[in-house]
């Protein structure tokens, strides 16, 4: 006989360590399925602990992190790959090509998934963004317990940022310092800010999950401009640093290596069917509720196999993203901070037709991330673009530009049958994003910042899916229906499968929806929590 566990939760990602936390705190026993890759340990041993530009300055042995250790970076920028990732977090999307195979689209789609510990937490810019109550209303979320949720999550990971349209919580950690480049823009925005908000603009301080003051167990902040190349070395929270705690627990376990692809919903609770990883074995395990927190396009797959509904389309929400270069004047011939935050430091957001409603222009500047990769996406030669490069690094500024999405019909998901892979289904998905949103948006966009000394140098369009924020397949409904959640997380027409990652978001702000997804995870794992207690004293009542 299998152990019967209170609750197993599929993935380790944000939600899901945030949700397993919640279960833990509540004194239920728990069991997380996982795939779990590591980061290669030649990594994390060979990671300098210095700055980015000390690195740079005086390390031989630097081409074996930035280069990669097979000088596997270098092949794939040559190979024009898109998911952009330093040859230290590349194992984030490890197997994944293997176990959760897509149809190819002819390089027009690229939605990426993860089976590393952490999942896409790797990877995530640490952008810790609220929405605001039309935003709540219209994914779906109840305003009082996404508030409530928010605090709870903010106490866990730490939250660095001003209140403003971008966040609106109270403490916030203090602010990141700005480099001399985002100084220049803030100052020039400053001088009349109260001009830009009546034209619909407003520029703030980034909000990021990251620790900028000392705090015991974790990195604060050193402004060495490694945070793309080191997760230990980093102030940026991951999924990791909540995962190391709850492995203390008595009443966790984890277990990776372990691919979960069915579940069996029934009367006195649910059989969960996963496949480890290295032998091929499948196993079983029993629980009284599963909580999948496997991602967007990972619980799509285990609830339609599930389900039998293999070739039902299901919708799928996807900000439509680009990302371009400007050139901030008053750089030049200066020298930008040495010390500096590798993330986005200045949020421009600006209002959207439809009120409430924002586009979001996510500011950093550019050097850790080696000039080789941006002579890549620059439209001239080699040649030509190292010598712009070398000349203008300094006054560089990226940005990346997030639209809202809603659910249209002719984006959709679908699962087919597939004998090369291992769980025996691939994922086709159908995704079109209108490139004439995000043009407009663009030229909206540049009118502040050419005014205040940043001249639009180039715009990258990307394929659809290069946002990583998806959302949508099983949208939160009132109306108990196949195929959707209530606000509780629970799939409708199942009595002990929940969902709590943003499969339930019935909308996607322009915002980063990562903190939204954990404050999520945490209110549903609340409920859960509760009805369980509930459950357990009628049980002890029948028993007596």
């Amino acid at each position: 006989m299998h152990p019967l566990y209170d609750c197993i939760v599929v993935g380790s990602g944000p939600s899901g360590v945030q949700a397993a936390q919640t279960l833990l705190e509540g004194k239920m026993k728990v069991l997380m399925l996982d795939v779990g890759i590591k980061q290669d340990r030649f990594y994390q041993d060979n990671l300098p602990n210095s700055s980015f530009t000390q690195v740079r300055e005086s390390d031989p042995n630097q081409h074996h992190y930035f280069l990669g250790k097979n000088l596997d970076s270098v092949a794939k920028d040559w190979q024009n790959k898109q998911d952009r990732l330093t040859p230290p977090l590349a194992f984030t999307k490890e197997l994944v090509g293997l176990w959760q195979s897509k149809i190819d689209k002819n390089n027009n789609q690229f939605f990426m998934e993860s089976m590393a510990k952490g999942g896409l937490g790797n990877a995530w810019g640490r952008g810790a963004f609220t929405f605001n109550e039309k935003e709540l209303d219209k994914v779906g979320l109840a305003r009082e317990e996404a508030n409530r949720s928010y605090q709870k999550i903010a106490q866990r990971i730490g939250i660095s940022g001003t209140r403003g349209q971008a966040v609106k919580l109270d403490p916030l950690l203090p602010p990141l310092f700005l480099d001399k480049s985002m100084q220049y823009l803030w100052n020039k925005y400053d001088q009349k800010n109260n001009y830009w908000r009546r034209r619909g603009f407003s520029l703030e301080r980034t909000p990021l999950a990251v620790q900028s003051i000392p705090k015991k167990g974790r990195q604060d902040e050193q402004y060495w401009d490694i945070d793309f190349w080191s997760l230990g070395k980093s102030a940026g929270y991951h999924p990791g640093h909540t995962l190391d705690q709850l492995l203390l627990e008595p009443t966790f376990t984890y277990l990776p290596q372990h691919y979960v692809f069915k579940f069996k919903d029934q009367t006195d609770g649910v059989l969960v069917m996963a496949k480890h990883t290295g032998t091929l074995e499948e196993k079983t395990f029993r629980c009284r509720r599963l909580l999948l927190c496997a991602s967007v396009l990972g619980t799509a797959r285990i609830i339609m196999n599930s389900l039998h509904a293999q070739a039902h389309k299901r919708p799928l929400i996807c900000n439509p993203f680009a990302y371009g270069i400007w050139l901030n004047t008053k750089m030049f011939g200066q020298q930008n901070s040495i010390a500096k935050s590798s993330f986005s430091q200045l949020s421009l957001f600006e209002q959207a037709t439809d009120p409430g409603s924002f586009n979001l222009l996510n500011l950093y500047t550019y050097r850790s991330l080696l000039l080789t990769k941006l002579m890549n996406e620059l439209p001239f030669s080699y040649r030509f673009s190292y010598q712009i490069c070398a000349i203008l690094k300094e006054m560089l500024v990226i940005g990346g530009l997030h639209l809202p999405e809603e659910s249209h019909p002719t984006n959709y998901i679908r699962l087919l049958p597939d004998r090369s892979s291992p769980t025996g289904h691939i994922l086709d998905i159908n995704y079109h994003h209108d490139d004439r949103r995000l043009k407009k948006a663009i030229r909206s966009i540049n009118k502040p910042l050419l005014n205040w000394g940043a001249i639009p140098l180039m715009t990258q369009y990307t394929a659809s899916g290069a946002s990583k924020h998806y959302a949508g397949t099983f949208p939160f409904s009132t109306r108990e229906q196949k195929f959707c959640l209530s606000r509780e997380g629970r799939l409708h027409h199942t009595r002990h499968i929940y969902v709590g990652d943003a499969s339930g978001f019935r909308h996607l702000p322009a915002k980063g929806p990562t903190l939204t997804i954990m404050a999520n995870a945490h209110t549903i794992a609340s409920g859960l929590l509760k009805n369980f207690k509930a459950l357990l004293s009628v049980e002890d009542s029948l028993n007596k």
